[in-house]
């Protein structure tokens, strides 16, 4: 019989859900439901604005965390849910509005990033029983992705012209962005799964020398 294994967790500052932090998370919640609303009740551009400064405010909770010396284990976990939830209802709703238009593709590009991301982190948790640590790189990303799809659903406000073409374009180069920033990301998430479990097989083999 083996001792039970763990790997080394991230400490938190505090246990308590109540931070500025996690309230900033929160209103970031109900900005995109409000822009959400407003676009499709018919105020499709304020929606859109208003979406756009909701997802500009991703990094500013974790900013807040670490300022304040707030940082928790809800909010570690809270913070990419909601992204993820931010970003599945604005993909569908652009989707919805855009089907079958080329621009789709930036949908895919951003879609598959976000759900390979999060296929990593549950593949981590389930291997490891650990929350994956969020990299730099996998921020920068998501900072872009967020804008980019806005302004693909903002491209929906307009008619086709230049401005609409440079809105696709702009939200293109984000996509391509956050893609190129979310694969090597992985590529990070990746070594921090094979590194956790070689920890897992050492601890297991020292212990089993222990009880031999």
């Amino acid at each position: 019989m083996t001792d039970e294994v763990t790997v080394e967790v991230k400490k938190f500052d505090t246990t308590s859900p109540w931070t500025w932090a996690n309230g900033i998370t929160l209103l970031r919640v109900a900005g995109m439901i409000w822009g959400v609303v407003t676009y499709l009740h018919g105020n499709m551009q304020m929606g859109v604005i208003i979406l756009l400064i909701a997802s500009l405010t991703d990094w500013l909770d974790g900013a807040v965390a670490r300022r304040l010396h707030q940082t928790s284990k809800i909010g570690a976990r809270m913070d990419p849910v909601v992204d993820k939830f931010f970003m599945g209802t604005v993909v569908v709703l652009a989707a919805y509005k855009l089907w079958p238009s080329w621009a789709c593709i930036l949908l895919v590009i951003i879609a598959y990033t976000e759900l390979d991301i999060a296929w990593h982190a549950y593949l981590h948790q389930k291997l490891v029983h650990a929350d994956l640590q969020v990299v730099w790189i996998g921020k920068l990303g998501m900072f872009a992705r967020m804008p980019a799809v806005v302004l693909v659903l903002w491209s929906t406000t307009i008619s086709a012209g230049p401005w609409q073409a440079a809105i696709l374009l702009s939200s293109g180069i984000l996509a391509i962005a956050g893609f190129i920033f979310g694969m090597s990301a992985i590529s990070e998430y990746e070594r921090q799964t094979t590194d956790a479990l070689a920890l897992i097989a050492k601890k297991e083999a020292a212990a089993k020398r222990r009880t031999t």
